[in-house]
């Protein structure tokens, strides 16, 4: 099959807003409250009028204390991580008034909920016990077993607490590596088939051109968005943006788009990404879109970014409009 991986082929939502959960300065959030969440779910710039904006988020557990990170991608910086951490985790997304009960309590609609599920990094030799035996990330087999013990410690929790979260629906859990070498392939298809055994979703985000990135069904995933390598203030140009789009339309995944603060960011990204989902389709044919941006929130787009704010606010709603800045180097 060709084309976009569409939201409705899973009956999704097609629009997933990614929320890191903690993160390597005290500025990061670690747990989301309504006020937070609020600028995601419904467009402040004329609250009254309750325009949804994401009704679907991924929860990205990165840190829950000083120096232990949860996401590889941060691993090196810190202590390894241990079955404390595994389990703040889910203690965390759970908290009364937070993170998912914040996100209910702000829904206006029915609002869809994924989990990004810890990576068991092979350095841990002594991860912590589990139905007695006391694990050991550098063999395969306790990487999965230390993987299904804890998506079964989520489902227990999530199926404890829904009825209190009236407005949210659980989807399935997150792949947290933005690439997979050979050495992971097996632990991922243990992941992805256990998912199925589950009932519920797997879902990966790779880079365009990462380890596996062209094996996204052949891992087992049901759904997969390509991160485009694109910031602004890099060598990679907005071409990446085509190449990821016609790599998800051959391979059949979704896209993401970035908005993010820093040094290799420039001030014009974003419109880059929603220029190119009005010329490529993906704003206009119901492809899956997963949404990043990194080292800043909603919040602060829409007090400092009020007008990028208002365009993401209509690409979400399909009201977009090309937009030319000075510069543009495409027409």
């Amino acid at each position: 099959m060709s084309g976009y991986l569409l939201a409705s082929e899973l009956n999704i939502h097609n629009s997933i807003c990614m929320l890191p959960c903690g993160g390597m300065t005290d500025k990061d959030i670690t747990d989301w409250s309504a006020e937070d969440l609020k600028y995601y779910q419904i467009n402040q710039e004329n609250p009254a009028a309750v325009q949804s904006l994401f009704k679907s988020f991924i929860f990205n557990p990165i840190s829950f204390r000083k120096d232990h990170y949860i996401h590889p991608m941060f691993s090196g910086f810190g202590e390894k991580t241990d079955i404390h951490d595994w389990e703040l985790a889910i203690e965390h997304v759970f908290m009364k008034d937070m993170n998912f009960y914040a996100l209910n309590a702000n829904a206006a609609e029915r609002t869809e909920v994924w989990m990004g599920v810890p990576y068991p990094a092979p350095q841990q030799r002594n991860f912590g016990a589990v139905d007695g035996k006391n694990l050991d990330f550098s063999l395969n087999e306790d990487r999965l077993t230390g993987v299904k013990w804890w998506m079964d410690q989520f489902l227990i929790r999530w199926d404890k607490e829904k009825q209190l979260l009236d407005k949210l629906d659980f989807k399935g859990f997150v792949w947290q590596r933005g690439s997979i070498q050979e050495n992971d392939e097996e632990l991922v298809q243990g992941f992805t088939g256990y998912t199925k055994e589950k009932s519920v979703y797997s879902f990966w985000l790779p880079f365009l051109g990462s380890y596996g990135a062209i094996k996204c069904k052949e891992l087992g995933f049901d759904a997969s968005c390509i991160h485009a390598n694109y910031y602004g203030n890099t060598h990679l140009d907005y071409n990446w943006i085509i190449h990821s789009s016609n790599f998800s339309q051959f391979y059949h995944t979704g896209v993401q788009i970035i908005f993010g603060k820093g040094i290799t960011f420039n001030d014009t990204h974003i419109l880059d990404y929603l220029n190119w989902g009005i010329r490529a389709l993906y704003m206009t044919n119901n492809a899956l879109v997963t949404y990043q941006f990194p080292n800043q929130t909603m919040k602060d787009v829409f007090h400092n970014h009020r007008t990028e704010y208002g365009y993401i606010a209509n690409f979400l709603n399909k009201t977009y409009q090309w937009t030319v800045y000075p510069g543009m180097p495409y027409k």
